[in-house]
């Protein structure tokens, strides 16, 4: 994916199981980070909440990703979208599912 188009935003679906015995409701939490000397090492880039999933059902949480909150900011203020390897967590906390994207291009500077 290129920085030009992580920079207009895109969406992350994560399925979840309830493999459990009783309806509950679950968060969904997507973490992501960038390569980069400026760039925080982990963050939290979106969040949903399931209601009442059923036991032996599958959910789908669908996460608009703002590009904001992947930038990286420098000691100057100035909030950049690097290119590199952007590395995504999503799902539960103790076993997520993990991805990692490469973005290609040139480092983009982004409003604030």
């Amino acid at each position: 994916m290129s920085t030009q188009a992580a920079a207009a935003g895109f969406s992350l679906s994560v399925s979840v199981a309830n493999t459990g015995s009783t309806a509950s409701d679950c968060v969904v939490l997507a973490f992501g980070s960038l390569t980069g000397a400026e760039c925080p090492l982990r963050t939290l880039i979106g969040f949903e909440r399931l209601s009442l999933v059923r036991p032996g059902a599958t959910a789908t949480a669908t996460l608009a990703v703002d590009p904001r909150t992947l930038g990286c900011v420098d000691n100057v203020g100035v909030r950049t979208l690097p290119a590199g390897t952007l590395s995504l967590e999503a799902g539960d906390i103790v076993a997520p599912a993990k991805h990692s994207v490469t973005l290609t291009g040139p480092d983009l500077v982004m409003p604030v």
